[in-house]
């Protein structure tokens, strides 16, 4: 079944997420093998700086689905939806990624 029609723009708006995607789940695993922390230029103990890296790529993600401009199947059976837009652009994302990583 077939819910969404993207245009070439927006394909390449979740292609996009899609690689932002990719890139969190190595900085998660980059920081899943240190540690949280990590030693400084001068030996003391620092934040790990993919931590931020990691914050940068979800706000990066955020702004990338925020610009989706998917249509709400649940605005036509009445249902309120909470972050219907946001929800609906993370699917999308979700169903990007799967394609590209499972077929």
């Amino acid at each position: 079944m077939k819910l969404f029609e993207l245009t070439g723009p927006e394909l390449e708006i979740l292609s996009e997420a899609a690689r932002t995607l990719d890139e969190l789940d190595a900085l998660r695993d980059s920081v899943t093998a240190t540690s949280i922390t990590t030693t400084g230029s001068r030996g003391q103990i620092v934040v790990n700086p993919a931590l931020s890296e990691m914050r940068q790529a979800r706000a990066e993600l955020r702004r990338l689905l925020e610009m989706l401009s998917l249509p709400d199947p649940e605005q036509d059976s009445g249902k309120a939806v909470s972050g219907a837009r946001s929800a609906r652009a993370a699917k999308a994302a979700r169903t990007r990624w799967d394609v590209h990583h499972h077929g």
